[in-house]
Formats: C-alpha cells, sequence, structure tokens
C-alpha cells in the first residue's frame, strides 16, 4: 500500500486503536509525504505500481489550496494532470482512494475544495457527515446511499 500523506498526520497509534491486527502490515506500508504541491506532482508522476495493491492520498487537495493562490490556472492543470494519472492507474486494477478537505460556503453549504475538477473525475464519492455519524455514498450521476456509523475504541461500526 502507498500511502501519500499531504498532511504528515497519519497516527500509527490510532490504526492499532480501530485495527489492532493493523501491526501485521505495517510491513507493506510505504508512507510519502510531500512538502510542496510541485513535490506531490512528482510523486503521482513517478508512483511505482509494481506489487502495489491500494493508492491512498491523503487530502489530495492540501497543497492545491496554496498554490491556487499564487497561479489559479496552472494549480488546477496539476490537479487535473494528477487526478487523471491517479485514474489511469485505477484503470489497471489497482484501487485509489482520495481524500479532501471540504469548507463552509455558508451556514447550510458545504462545497468540497478543488470543486468540479474532482467532482466531474470521481468514480465514487463517500461524504462524511459528523452528526449524526453518516456516510453517503454516491455514484455521481445516480443515487445516494447512506449509512450510518459509530467510532468507537474497538473500531468502527454500522448503526442498526
Amino acid at each position: 500500500v502507498v500511502y501519500i500523506d499531504t498532511e504528515n498526520t497519519m497516527s500509527v497509534e490510532r490504526l492499532k486503536q480501530l485495527f489492532p491486527e493493523v501491526e501485521n502490515y505495517l510491513h507493506n506500508l510505504i508512507k510519502i509525504h510531500p512538502k510542496s504541491f510541485e513535490e506531490q506532482d512528482e510523486i503521482i508522476k513517478n508512483l511505482p505500481t509494481k506489487n502495489i495493491s491500494l493508492i491512498v492520498i491523503d487530502k489530495i487537495c492540501f497543497f492545491y489550496r496554496i498554490a491556487i493562490k499564487e497561479d489559479y490556472q496552472k494549480a488546477n492543470d496539476i490537479l487535473i494532470n494528477q487526478i487523471e494519472q491517479l485514474k489511469n492507474i485505477a484503470q489497471n486494477k489497482i484501487p485509489v482512494i482520495l481524500t479532501n478537505q471540504v469548507y463552509k460556503l455558508n451556514s447550510s453549504e458545504i462545497k468540497i475544495v478543488s470543486g468540479k475538477i474532482l467532482l466531474e473525475r470521481a468514480d465514487l464519492l463517500i461524504q462524511l457527515k459528523k452528526i449524526p455519524r453518516t456516510a453517503i455514498i454516491e455514484i455521481p450521476k445516480k443515487e445516494q446511499n447512506k449509512l450510518l456509523f459509530e467510532i468507537k475504541n474497538e473500531g468502527i461500526f454500522k448503526k442498526v
């Protein structure tokens, strides 16, 4: 598993709390921490695909938020290119999971960072809500499904 941690916040201790057996698999984890949008771009361009079963990019738009302030069009072009490269990898039977940040547009509307760039290119969207703890699963251009869940010390559980 390749795990790209843009904020350098992955906690092995928290993983162990949620999934105690994760200790048996940590030797199969390649953790990468880019320090800029340009470095993230180079990492994605050169991602290994041999013997890789999953690619996770935690907060793909973390550096993008900074880059759009400097050159909006260039940042968009780079992000689009990154997404397209990741989609090509996914088409070769390597699942790719991206997490992203959101922001409040007003008191009732939450938007995804990068807007349409990710929304138009995603095969599946999972939105997590705090109250009640809900996962909204959406396949773009199809219906939404909702799943209530709980996070406990022992792990994540479906609410009945």
